[in-house]
């Protein structure tokens, strides 16, 4: 009997424990900072997220608990939603990647390293998104691409899309890959900077869709790894003809970005933007729903030895390999804009 009335003792001390935990986590709110509305202030209440004090600001030092966050409201008319997001072909994160995106609550995704056809339906298909994707260069070997994905109730079904590829004369196997989507109220380009870069952004710029839709008074974004920073020519060549970066490219007192998208420093993932309409703005911008946790890789260095004829020769490679929690080495920049 003794035995038994311990047990319960020790069973209802645990019990009480846990209803005390749980409401302390239920209770544990904190806010995902982004810049926009204003200046740096909260957006919206997310459950179990720690605030890493050392992230200046900028959104990207949250640590998620079991749960993604809620993905925020729709937005008021006029006002769309884009996200540019280099996956880094790390397809085993396929549920992160789909909590990030639905965390965002993004209209319009515009995805670079996509793992082929059957990793894209299946995030596709798990974010209740549409979307479109095309390989960089399936006959050369190349299973990556890149992929525009979007919310039907919010932005309607594109009235085209187009594919086409930009060669690279002294790269022929590295060649750039570009979608472009009209839809109803802007046009929506993605593609991945991989060489040949000033060649790609007059190619992107005059193509027909393009001046179409800028000569309609259409607005255009471009979201894409440029591989580049913003002052770069081939960003340059777009600002000539009236587009603009949407990214905070502010620097500290050092000379450094303050809100860089990779682990070099460089801001290289970024939205473009041409829109002459009276009333247009940005919202809200920012690095959303991607804690430090997600970001991370290593290089190592790998010996590789091959033989020509008789003679070894000894190869130094570096080679990506990610962290243990890491989903990919960019960060997902994302910006709420009212097109006029």
């Amino acid at each position: 009997m003794k035995k038994y009335l311990k047990f319960l003792l020790i069973f209802a001390f645990l019990f009480t424990k846990m209803q005390v935990f749980g409401q302390a986590r239920e209770n544990d709110y904190d806010w995902d900072w982004m810049e926009g509305r204003g200046g740096l202030q909260s957006h919206l209440p997310v459950k179990r997220m720690i605030f890493n004090p050392n992230d200046n600001g900028n959104g990207t030092g949250w640590d998620h608990g079991s749960q993604p966050p809620p993905p925020p409201p729709p937005p008021p008319q006029n006002v769309y939603k884009f996200m540019t997001f280099n996956l880094c072909h790390f397809s085993s994160n396929k549920n992160k990647y789909k909590d990030i995106i639905s965390c965002s609550g993004a209209d319009v995704v515009l995805i670079q390293e996509q793992k082929g056809i059957k990793k894209f339906s299946e995030l596709k298909q798990a974010l209740v998104m549409d979307g479109t994707f095309s390989y960089r260069n399936f006959q050369l070997g190349s299973h990556e691409g890149v992929a525009i994905l979007w919310e039907r109730s919010r932005v309607g079904s594109p009235s085209s899309i187009t594919h086409f590829e930009v060669d690279n004369p002294s790269e022929p196997n590295n060649p750039n890959r570009v979608i472009i989507c009209e839809f109803s109220a802007f046009c929506a380009v993605c593609t991945h900077y991989h060489s040949n870069f000033n060649t790609l952004s007059e190619t992107i710029l005059n193509h027909s869709v393009v001046q179409s839709c800028i000569s309609k008074g259409k607005p255009v974004y471009i979201g894409a790894d440029f591989n580049v920073n913003p002052d770069n020519n081939a960003i340059q060549i777009f600002k000539n003809e009236g587009f603009r970066v949407l990214n905070d490219v502010s620097k500290n007192s050092n000379g450094n970005y303050n809100y860089p998208t990779s682990p070099s420093g460089m801001v290289k993932d970024m939205i473009l933007e041409h829109n002459n309409n009276q009333g247009r703005n940005i919202v809200l911008r920012g690095i959303r729903c991607f804690p430090d946790s997600y970001w991370g890789t290593t290089y190592l260095k790998k010996i590789i030895t091959i033989c020509i004829g008789d003679e070894p020769i000894i190869i130094q490679k570096w080679v990506l390999v990610p962290t243990s929690t890491a989903v990919s080495d960019h960060r997902p920049y994302y910006v709420e804009v009212k097109i006029k």
